[in-house]
């Protein structure tokens, strides 16, 4: 057995051009040669190591990319890019006038989604930059439940800031719209602006 596996090694060793030691002929065990599986062991782990660090960069870059392309896609299409840290997401505020549908997928080409609105702050910062006008959400009516959901996450509405008596269209209004501030149930062919959601 230990013959075996002293004559892999030694394959193993001249192939890469090294002898890492050779067979004595006998069944003893041959002195050096934890050593030079520890040797191995070592090097593997810091070529592991090495190949961990560059998928890392690998990302980092990646994401880079992403962010930039989405800023200079977003100000190309005439919309205005704002960012926030603390909700950890970009925001592109589209003055074009979509329906729903036209939004998602005008949001989906520049890799982002319908807004998705999760918590008080972050509808509060949102209404500092649009405090005005009619925008659409990501928000719809859930297609088998008589409820709301983003559309994106496919998360329920953790937050809601509906206006006094919304929803209330019924099956004829299934997309959300945020008017001055308050969330609107809406027909979803209307067209407004969009913004779109980017996580980071």
């Amino acid at each position: 057995m230990i013959y075996t596996v002293v004559l892999i090694i030694t394959l193993i060793g001249e192939s890469i051009g090294q002898t890492i030691y050779k067979d004595n002929g006998d069944d003893n065990p041959i002195n050096g040669l934890q050593f030079d599986i520890d040797i191995f062991h070592y090097r593997d782990v810091q070529l592991q190591k090495q190949m961990k660090n560059l998928k890392d960069q690998n990302n980092l870059i990646r994401e880079t990319d992403d962010i930039l392309q989405f800023q200079l896609r977003c100000k190309n299409e005439t919309g205005t890019y704002q960012e926030r840290r603390v909700a950890n997401a970009q925001y592109c505020f589209m003055k074009s006038s979509f329906t729903w549908n036209a939004g998602k997928t005008k949001c989906q080409s520049l890799k982002s989604y319908l807004l998705e609105i999760n918590s008080e702050a972050e509808q509060n910062w949102l209404m500092d930059k649009v405090s005005t006008g009619k925008w659409w959400t990501g928000g719809i009516k859930h297609p088998q439940y008589d409820d709301w959901v983003w559309d994106h996450s496919g998360n329920d509405l953790t937050y809601r800031n509906w206006y006094p008596n919304q929803p209330n269209g019924g099956k004829s209004e299934e997309c959300m719209l945020s008017e001055d501030g308050s969330w609107h149930d809406y027909p979803c062919d209307f067209r407004f602006k969009i913004i779109c959601e980017r996580g980071m």
